[in-house]
């Protein structure tokens, strides 16, 4: 049996940020695996079709739709996510926000680097940090959480 390794799920809408992301972790920390998802609203349903949770979500603040704070507060109101860690990053050094994101429940806040040199920099700590040196709660994908992402309908069961 080949265990996968551990995976960061990244929650931004800036395609260029993705893309830079991928680009920095490649290069500093090619042995994390990363899933990227354009908004909130995607970011429960990748957790919800899950085979494996997230070891760390980085996720923005700023996002149309459903915000980085409003996700962050669903991840916590739900039983089986309540444990995921995430890392804001945003390009935001908004004091409020950075409360707001605490008080929410997240581990970290990050603001956004400015050179890919820099990002580079923080994907290869980040990843040694969370999935290295940090030992984390068993987190548990076997029950359903009973959260519906707005615009899907509930599945109905026998």
């Amino acid at each position: 049996m080949t265990l996968l390794s551990p995976l960061i799920l990244v929650v931004d809408d800036d395609d260029d940020d993705r893309l830079m992301l991928g680009q920095a972790f490649e290069e500093k920390a090619s042995e994390c695996r990363l899933a990227f998802v354009s908004d909130g609203t995607k970011c429960l349903e990748f957790l919800l079709e899950a085979t494996q949770f997230p070891a760390l979500i980085l996720m923005d603040l700023n996002m149309p739709g459903m915000n980085g704070i409003e996700v962050l507060s669903k991840l916590r109101a739900t039983p089986q996510w309540k444990k995921l860690p995430v890392v804001i990053l945003s390009t935001s050094n908004s004091q409020e926000q950075i409360n707001m994101a605490y008080q929410e429940g997240a581990n970290s806040y990050i603001t956004k680097p400015n050179t890919f040199e820099d990002l580079a920099h923080m994907a290869g700590i980040l990843c040694s940090y969370w999935l290295n040196l940090v030992k984390q709660p068993t987190l548990k994908n076997s029950l359903v959480p009973q959260i519906i992402p707005p615009g899907s309908r509930p599945m109905k069961t026998s």
